[in-house]
């Protein structure tokens, strides 16, 4: 069995709120049904997400343990947002997300 901290299968996510432009952080070990989650459409999104919908993902970082996401998501979520900006311009996309076709 391999512990859910040692498994290199996170992600660190940035979303960006089509609607505000706010800037969301979080982890996950998949970020197409995060996604999902964060814009209604399955439950268990966060309540921080729910007035900023709908949300498109703009950077992710990864695969990584849980550990090593977890860092680097306090260390995004403590940046100006000048920083996060910057950050998803570096041209990161999303990646493997396996978003359906017709979205």
């Amino acid at each position: 069995m391999v512990n859910e901290s040692d498994d290199e299968s996170w992600v660190v996510y940035v979303l960006q709120s089509q609607r505000t432009g706010v800037l969301y952080t979080g982890v996950s070990t998949d970020v197409a049904r995060r996604l999902r989650q964060h814009n209604g459409e399955l439950e268990g999104g966060s309540h921080t997400t729910t007035r900023g919908r709908p949300w498109t993902i703009v950077h992710t970082e990864g695969p990584m343990t849980r550990a090593d996401a977890l860092r680097r998501e306090y260390a995004i979520k403590s940046w100006p947002r000048k920083k996060k900006l910057a950050l998803v311009a570096l041209g990161h996309p999303p990646h493997d997300l396996q978003l359906p076709l017709d979205r």
